[in-house]
Order: C-alpha cells, then sequence, then structure tokens
C-alpha cells in the first residue's frame, strides 16, 4: 500500500516538474535567482491528466509548488476528495487561491501558503 502511495506521488510530483522546466526553458539565459517567476496558469486538461496518472484518492494529500492559481490542488480536492497544500510565493495569487477553494467549497482540505518553494521543507 505505502508502496502504491510512494508511486502516485512520484508520477505527481514529476508532472509538475516536467511543466516547471518547460517553463523555465523559456529563458534559459535568466538567472533563475534574480526576481520572481511569473505565473503561467497549467491548463486544466493538463492537471486532470496528471491527477490522473498520480490516482489520487481522498486519502492522498496533494502537494503544488508555486500553486499559482490554485487551480491543481483545488481540483484534487473537488474531483478526488484528496487534501493539498499549495506553496506560492506571491501573496496576491495565495489569497485567491484561498478565496477560489472557499467558493467551491473544499476549503476544509486544503490550504495556501506564502513562500519561496526553494526555501520550503516538504519532507
Amino acid at each position: 500500500m505505502k508502496t502504491a502511495l510512494h508511486y502516485r506521488v512520484a508520477v505527481l510530483i514529476a508532472g509538475l516538474l516536467v511543466i516547471s522546466a518547460c517553463e523555465l526553458m523559456e529563458d534559459i539565459t535568466k538567472d533563475w535567482t534574480g526576481g520572481e517567476a511569473s505565473f503561467i496558469p497549467t491548463p486544466m486538461e493538463v492537471a486532470e491528466r496528471m491527477l490522473e496518472m498520480a490516482q489520487v484518492g481522498a486519502r492522498d494529500v496533494v502537494y503544488d509548488l508555486g500553486s499559482g492559481d490554485g487551480r491543481i490542488v483545488i481540483r484534487a480536492a473537488e474531483k478526488y476528495g484528496a487534501k493539498g497544500v499549495g506553496i506560492e510565493i506571491d501573496p496576491k495569487l495565495v489569497e485567491r487561491s484561498r478565496e477560489e477553494a472557499k467558493r467551491r467549497g473544499v476549503s476544509r482540505l486544503v490550504e495556501f501558503r506564502a513562500g519561496d518553494i526553494r526555501k520550503t521543507d516538504v519532507s
């Protein structure tokens, strides 16, 4: 059981890493440590597929590093009953995510934190 859970978490993280890598490749010459990253929303079709591939369920916790508007965490809670944590550097997007979670009735399942993903402990 634990192995299956680790596999699902690994698949979800791998999907997020691929998306993040694609975004970073847009401007490979830009210094990663200088300035803030742009908010580029993950298409919902991609988010849906990642959650399906990870076989997310009600017993899972979905972490989204650089959660933007919170769509992945919110969808995991909404569709699968999963708990979720979104980490986002932009406080305005954190607030927007919290409002959207409340509007969709999943605020009891998710939380959004303002933070730098490079400095956030997710262990």
